[in-house]
């Protein structure tokens, strides 16, 4: 899995003509050849990595930020979710055991100056409840993000994947895999994009 940032024009003096951002899952358990084999019954719950890319701009709300700030970067956290087989669905969140590790450039809306930074913060992307389908893959158009200390006040977001055709000794999928993306806007006008990718092994 992964994901990729495409940007067609001059970088160096800030004339971009086009920007273009996409995520992906990839192997041959999830691939949609395959069939993965859904209990009827039961719960399970998996683990590992999700990460990502974000753009943000700062409005009015971030104290010591000064409005028009920009901020580039990529993001990792553990992804986390329970699958109830019994109502055939899944949910999810990245990032809530632990928050974030981010790392990126900011740009000063004030000064123009740009600094590269590496920190950790307690966000989360948090991934709503949505069915399982028969052939075993997903998507869920509940996506928010919590954790970031501002009123945010216009959200959206999808999220996706497929669960393993190959199931453990339980009879469970072994492994869940797929991408996420969306948006947020703060009262004061804060605003950020992203998106990713993740793979979570049965625990």
């Amino acid at each position: 899995g992964g994901y990729w940032l495409h940007v067609e024009g001059n970088v160096l003096t800030g004339t971009i003509t086009s920007i273009g951002i996409g995520a992906f899952v990839d192997g041959p358990e999830i691939d949609m050849s395959r069939t993965a084999s859904i209990p009827i019954q039961g719960t399970a719950t998996y683990r590992g990595n999700g990460s990502g890319g974000y753009i943000g701009v700062y409005g009015t709300d971030v104290p010591g930020v000064a409005p028009g700030s920009g901020e580039i970067g990529e993001f990792t956290g553990v992804a986390t979710f329970t699958a109830n087989f019994q109502r055939r669905s899944v949910q999810g969140c990245v990032g809530c055991e632990g928050g974030f590790f981010a790392q990126g450039t900011f740009i000063d809306g004030a000064t123009g100056e740009t600094y590269d930074f590496e920190t950790t913060a307690n966000y989360q992307i948090r991934l709503g409840e949505t069915s399982i389908s028969a052939n075993g893959s997903f998507v869920g158009n509940h996506v928010l993000v919590a954790g970031t200390g501002l009123p945010i006040v216009d959200t959206s977001g999808v999220w996706g994947g497929r669960f393993s055709s190959i199931n453990d000794a339980d009879g469970d999928p072994r492994l869940v895999a797929g991408t996420f993306a969306g948006a947020f806007t703060s009262r004061g006008g804060t605003r950020a994009t992203y998106l990713g990718a993740f793979g979570a092994g049965k625990q």
